[in-house]
């Protein structure tokens, strides 16, 4: 069983899907949406796109959240360029306003990783 369907029970509806279309999750609207160590997976191209489609799915005030991971990868994965700065100013095309940040450490204590969490609205 999934840990997060474990600790929540009922109480969160979870998706697995493919960024950037999301092909099998509905025009339906989401209070929250977490995007936790996907977007250094997508080319820049596929950030923004995704961008376009997570806020078609949020509901007015809904929040979007997205980790970045910082530092390489050393098992082969492929990962591309995530920065805060561009992502913050391209979610403004797509009506999404920044609430919050916050950096935090490596939870496997790699000491050349380091992550950032970025908390966004979508005002009407």
């Amino acid at each position: 069983m999934n840990k997060g369907v474990e600790l929540t029970g009922d109480k969160v509806t979870w998706k697995s899907d493919t960024l950037p279309e999301l092909p099998s999750i509905n025009e339906n609207s989401y209070d929250v949406i977490l995007i936790s160590a996907v977007w250094m997976h997508l080319t820049l191209e596929q950030q923004r796109q995704s961008l376009s489609r997570l806020s078609t799915l949020l509901n007015d005030n809904g929040m979007l959240v997205i980790t970045l991971r910082h530092g390489e990868f050393n098992d082969g994965r492929k990962a591309f360029d995530v920065n805060a700065a561009r992502l913050i100013e391209e979610a403004k095309a797509f009506n999404l306003t920044l609430l919050h940040t916050d950096n935090d450490t490596d939870q496997l204590n790699r000491p050349d990783v380091y992550w950032e969490t970025l908390v966004f609205t979508r005002k009407s």
